[in-house]
């Protein structure tokens, strides 16, 4: 199955590993520091061209997303 996370992007979910809402991310030093680190490396990819409600973990990517954890997990079939 294909997920759209935004922008012209599109994904397969067969390579899903994680849906971060963005907001969950602050809240937690661990996750905010692995996305923090991930950034200075240069291994975001931003679809929304700066803003962020989420970020979309790959096997072999992470993108950071305009479009609300919840929704990209309703895409998903996740709930």
């Amino acid at each position: 199955m294909i997920l759209h996370i935004g922008g012209e992007v599109v994904v397969e979910s067969a390579r899903l590993v994680a849906i971060l809402d963005e907001k969950s991310v602050k809240g937690s030093a661990y996750m905010h520091k692995f996305i923090q680190e991930a950034k200075k490396r240069g291994e975001i990819r931003c679809v929304s061209g700066g803003q962020c409600r989420s970020y979309v973990i790959l096997d072999d990517a992470i993108y950071a997303s305009p479009i609300s954890s919840d929704t990209l997990m309703a895409r998903a079939n996740i709930f």
